[in-house]
């Protein structure tokens, strides 16, 4: 390629990002004016929460989620983007304020110190390797982004009590290396126990449709290790209806940490979840009680089968604990609640930033 070319390759490049910078801006600008239109309206008063700083993190999509449904939520002008982009419209107009120069009366949270003001909770993505404390507080870990985006968190609510038909039911990313090259913790990795799922002759010839038309097994698996949604052979409509129709759930760990977004997603349709992390969730899921925990690939083979079986009475036992814990512990309004009402001597807000740390 001549000089002439490159030079006029790299022109376009960079007239094509500007342009999208241009684009952008224009957008944040008209977004930003419906806003002061509406509150100038409106006549609101101060939100009691502000954010000191909203990154494009899953993290803060879950905490903005939590408190927008409990009241407004102050951010910057500039983290509005950010607010538009995971909030239904809806919510977004009616319960995001734009601070428009720093918030000094309601709570502040952010990641730095800031000094010591009282009424600053600072943000600490350390999940794994803060102990508990009087003054921490650890938000739970939560669901895809777009299973708040759509309104599915309010949807399955409507899905609890539906007719099950699906005994045990998987579908996620199954890759023999991307799930334990990356995997520092002392559980079994994901990749062990799909191929152990995989390997189980007798399992495999459940997934078949009976006369009644239910499954014992139902498995859908992807090679595809990209971070979206598009790579699965169900949209996340069509997983979590399948997921409300299901008695269990397999509920393998993450790429590099324990926690993956599947378990929570379970949990809010009263689907129990097969796990070997439950000893990491706040507060720890308890087996028997809200899931059938399992530390070895023996004991693995054991809960599959014992779930095969189990009387209905047993499964409903179980789904009410599933149901009970993730009310409480899980659901969005819930933390928001607990935020809003925790105690003065709370002074950070522990986060999962899916890092591992």
């Amino acid at each position: 390629m001549s000089s002439t070319r490159k030079l006029t390759a790299r022109v376009y490049v960079s007239l094509r990002h500007a342009m999208k910078r241009v684009i952008r801006a224009a957008g944040l600008v008209s977004i930003g004016g419906a806003k002061v239109l509406i509150e100038v309206f409106l006549d609101r008063g101060r939100p009691k929460f502000s954010f000191g700083r909203l990154s494009d993190e899953r993290y803060n999509v879950y905490l903005l989620f939590a408190l927008t449904r409990i009241g407004e939520v102050g951010c910057s002008a500039s983290d509005t983007r950010v607010a538009y982009k995971w909030l239904p419209i809806r919510l977004f107009f009616k319960k995001i304020r734009i601070n428009w120069r720093a918030p000094t009366e309601d709570i502040l949270l952010c990641e730095s110190a800031l000094g010591r003001r009282s009424d600053i909770l600072r943000i600490d993505r350390r999940y794994y390797s803060l102990p508990p404390s009087e003054h921490r507080l650890f938000a739970p870990y939560f669901a895809h982004p777009e299973f708040y985006r759509s309104g599915l968190h309010e949807a399955v609510r409507r899905m609890r009590g539906r007719e099950r038909n699906v005994k045990i039911f998987f579908a996620g990313t199954h890759s023999e290396s991307a799930y334990s090259k990356n995997f520092s913790f002392s559980i079994l990795s994901r990749d062990k126990i799909l191929r152990y799922l995989s390997e189980k002759s007798e399992w495999v010839g459940k997934t078949k449709i009976d006369k009644s038309g239910s499954r014992s097994m139902l498995i859908f698996t992807t090679s595809d290790t990209r971070d979206a949604l598009d790579k699965h052979r169900l949209s996340i409509q069509n997983y979590i209806e399948l997921m409300s129709r299901s008695d269990f759930f397999i509920c393998p760990p993450g790429g590099r940490m324990p926690h993956s977004h599947n378990l929570i997603e379970a949990m809010s349709v009263g689907t129990i979840p097969i796990t070997n992390y439950h000893s990491y969730m706040r507060p720890p899921l308890t087996s028997d009680d809200n899931c059938l925990a399992f530390s070895t690939l023996e004991e693995f083979e054991k809960i599959i089968d014992r779930a095969l079986q189990m009387p209905a009475a047993e499964v409903q036992r179980l789904r009410e604990g599933v149901l009970s814990y993730y009310d409480e512990h899980l659901e969005p309004k819930s933390f928001g609640k607990k935020l809003m009402e925790r105690p003065a001597s709370i002074l950070e807000v522990v986060v999962n930033d899916e890092s591992g740390r």
